[in-house]
């Protein structure tokens, strides 16, 4: 006979057996559960065929839409590019505020992009002088102008331009015959242009540079080429031209990278945030001082060097470089004597946090010319040498003084008191100096 079950066993069967009204509620659930999923893809399903279809739609009608205008272009406007020059000029001339004047365009394909041939393009301001002349220039056409309403290039080739660069007698500036504003919020019309274009390059430039604001000759600028590279909100520029052998004795080298704020517009420099380069030759610090200021009285020398630095808003916040001079016969007020260098040579580091400037020179080599020379006449130089040399200056704020500090190694304390006394230096620095050399 079979083992008759334990009722403790048959107890727990029982609670193991599922309710019957359990298995129903459950099967409802599943039921229930199922259609929200399928009724869920369905919609799905709907949606991403909905705008699937808008997609192509869309893709279809630009499609056709830039065919339709590449087909109007190859057949109705290219052809006669030539006969829409006056209407091209009056866009131009409102959109400079200058008179533009073009002797003859002709178009082609470059690639997939119409590209128009510029031949005699004159621009004349406000006074009808002519403030650029291009032979020849060569503009490729985005079709992203479409989107934009607006011309916005590929590629903008110039050739051999002459530009007329002049400051007003009121300070104000003019650069090809357009109004170009220094510093602050308000939008640069040309700056705005030329950082929204993809590539601009231009070859064998001409600069003359004229001042109204002093009685000083032109200067001329020659062998100038210039290239920029937009990237969205991403800039490059380079920079390279000859000296006029007047002020510049030689080649200058600029290169520039920097960005402006997602929201921000290109052509405000105030939001203009990255590092740039500088190489120059020779210039002579007597020659220009007559058309910019300089922080000292130049009567003789020549200085050289190249230096890169960081900007923001307009602000250098950094340098460092290498300075070389000669001939230099500088004074640094009217109340303080004359410094005469025959040569000076230094790498320096130039940085500022807020009110704290920092300057650290590294191998720095001064010939300093003695005012008293030999018994038989012959003139005395000195040399003053510092392998390293750091000067911290926090300029004067409310709740704290000015703070001035300076250390290095070795020197000869004798001349480096001298020198000093020739510096715009607070008293008790120069004080320190020369009692060191005294003990």
């Amino acid at each position: 006979m079979p083992d008759r079950l334990d009722p403790s066993d048959a107890a727990e069967i029982r609670r193991e057996r599922p309710d019957r009204n359990d298995l129903i509620e459950s099967e409802s659930e599943t039921a229930s559960e199922s259609v929200s999923q399928v009724l869920w893809r369905v919609f799905n399903l709907r949606f991403l065929r909905g705008a699937l279809t808008a997609v192509v739609a869309l893709a279809l009608v630009l499609y056709f839409g830039v065919a339709a205008t590449a087909l109007v272009l190859r057949i109705v406007v290219m052809p006669r590019i030539d006969s829409f020059r006056p209407d091209i000029e009056a866009v131009a001339s409102k959109a400079l505020g200058a008179q533009v004047s073009i002797v003859a365009l002709s178009a082609h394909w470059q690639g997939l992009s119409p590209a128009i041939e510029i031949f005699g393009l004159t621009v004349r301001n406000a006074h009808g002088t002519v403030a650029l002349s291009v032979p020849h220039a060569t503009a490729v056409a985005a079709w992203r102008s479409l989107l934009h309403f607006k011309p916005i290039l590929v590629s903008l080739q110039i050739e051999h331009p002459d530009v007329l660069a002049i400051r007003h007698a009121n300070g104000s500036f003019e650069v090809a015959g357009v109004p170009v504003k220094i510093g602050g919020d308000n939008k640069n019309q040309l700056a705005h242009w030329l950082f929204t274009q993809d590539t601009i390059v231009l070859r064998g430039g001409t600069l003359l540079w004229q001042d109204e604001t002093r009685t000083v000759p032109d200067i001329t600028v020659r062998n100038i080429k210039l290239a920029i590279f937009n990237f969205g909100h991403a800039h490059r520029v380079g920079l390279q031209a000859d000296g006029d052998g007047m002020v510049l004795r030689g080649p200058l080298d600029f290169r520039a990278n920097f960005r402006n704020g997602v929201l921000a517009d290109p052509g405000i420099p105030e939001g203009w945030l990255g590092r740039a380069y500088l190489h120059t030759a020779a210039l002579d610090l007597p020659s220009l001082s007559h058309y910019i200021d300089l922080p000292v009285e130049a009567t003789k020398g020549q200085v050289s060097g190249q230096v890169t630095f960081a900007f923001a808003r307009m602000h250098v916040t950094s340098a460092q470089g290498d300075l070389a001079g000669n001939s230099l016969l500088l004074r640094a007020n009217p109340q303080l004597p004359v410094i005469d260098s025959p040569s000076v040579a230094t790498h320096f580091d130039l940085q500022q946090v807020d009110n704290v400037y920092k300057l650290g020179l590294h191998n720095l080599s001064m010939t300093l010319a003695d005012a008293t020379p030999l018994s038989d006449g012959t003139p005395l130089d000195r040399l003053l040498t510092i392998n390293q040399l750091d000067a911290v200056y926090q300029r004067p704020i409310v709740g704290h003084g000015q703070i001035f500090s300076i250390t290095g190694d070795l020197a000869d304390v004798g001349l480096l008191a001298d020198f000093s006394r020739k510096l715009p230096l607070p008293r008790s620095l120069i004080d320190q100096c020369h009692g060191a050399r005294q003990h």
